[in-house]
């Protein structure tokens, strides 16, 4: 009898073990798993290619960033939470004139590309564009600092790529493509109703206060392409924001003119130019000035490197084709 309790006893016992270290197992194996799934739902490391070409890899989740341009500042505000944003690019950001995030930049401390401020926020990602020093961007490498920076995009989808993959850098990819759908969606709208004006091959010019004009390699010859226009600077085979004369604007008679200001310009400056345009004597027989088709854009989205460019293509659509808009 006590054999057979003693044999019971070392049974359950075994039993208890075998349990123990099954559940045990288990529940290493659950820890495991949810720790993988934590590592993967996080989407880190990230990698995207940078304003040189070359490949950046991010391999957290950046909770201090800094931002060195006006665009970026607008892509930031909109995609990140305000408690991770350590600076903005500069006072630029905080002028209605020409900054789509005025309301919300005040509140955040300034750059203004001065590489010790920069330093002093402490920054765990600093973003920007191809055109910031190189020296500047020296002193990032130094500090292990990584720096993901654009090329000023010549086309929407270039734009659209840009959002992407600086969602991708601040770990918000679901935004990022919520952005883009939301622009995909309106342009696509914008070309649905430029088709159907009864106006075709519309020549449409841009125009600023420095003598210049937008032609190939620049967006704005992308979205006049789009929405079915012709932009009679590319056509001329003018490059990028090329200059031009009062006799050639003449000579290629646009029907739309279209006044853009810079970052930098002083908007009375810009007003009186456009005022003075209209009422120029030279330019009295272009079909534009004739037919009082000029249109002063608002630099805070046609020369925007944002989201708010689509602002921009609703903008033209509705200079361009009148009748549909």
């Amino acid at each position: 009898m006590k054999k057979s309790l003693k044999t019971n006893l070392l049974s359950l016992t075994l039993s208890l073990l075998l349990a123990a270290s099954l559940l045990g197992g288990c529940t290493q194996s659950s820890t495991d798993n949810a720790s993988k799934t934590n590592s993967s739902s996080t989407g880190f490391p990230v990698t995207v290619t940078n304003y040189d070409g070359t490949e950046l890899t991010i391999s957290q989740k950046p909770e201090r960033i800094a931002s060195l341009t006006l665009g970026m500042d607008e892509m930031l505000l909109e995609m990140a939470d305000e408690s991770r944003i350590v600076g903005l690019s500069g006072k630029t950001a905080d002028n209605e004139a020409v900054s789509n995030v005025a309301d919300k930049a005040s509140k955040f401390p300034k750059i203004e590309n001065n590489i010790e401020t920069l330093l002093a926020a402490k920054p765990d990602l600093v973003i920007g564009s191809s055109w910031i020093k190189d020296e500047f961007l020296q002193q990032l490498k130094d500090n292990n600092i990584p720096y993901y920076g654009y090329k000023t995009p010549v086309t929407v989808e270039e734009q659209e790529a840009i959002i992407l993959d600086l969602s991708k850098v601040l770990g918000e990819s679901d935004k990022g493509q919520s952005i883009v759908d939301d622009m995909n969606k309106r342009m696509d709208e914008v070309i649905r109703k430029s088709e159907t004006s009864k106006d075709k091959d519309v020549k449409v010019m841009a125009y600023n206060m420095h003598g210049s004009t937008n032609a190939n390699n620049t967006i704005f010859n992308d979205i006049v392409q789009k929405i079915g226009a012709v932009n009679v600077s590319a056509d001329a085979g003018l490059d990028g924001v090329a200059k031009i004369s009062k006799e050639k604007i003449i000579e290629l008679n646009p029907q739309v003119l279209i006044l853009m200001a810079w970052e930098q310009d002083d908007l009375q400056e810009f007003q009186a130019f456009a005022d003075s345009l209209k009422t120029d004597e030279s330019l009295k027989n272009v079909d534009a000035i004739k037919n009082g088709r000029v249109y002063t854009a608002s630099n805070r989205y046609m020369t925007s490197v944002s989201h708010h460019i689509i602002e921009g293509i609703e903008f033209m659509g509705a200079s361009v084709y009148p009748d549909v808009f």
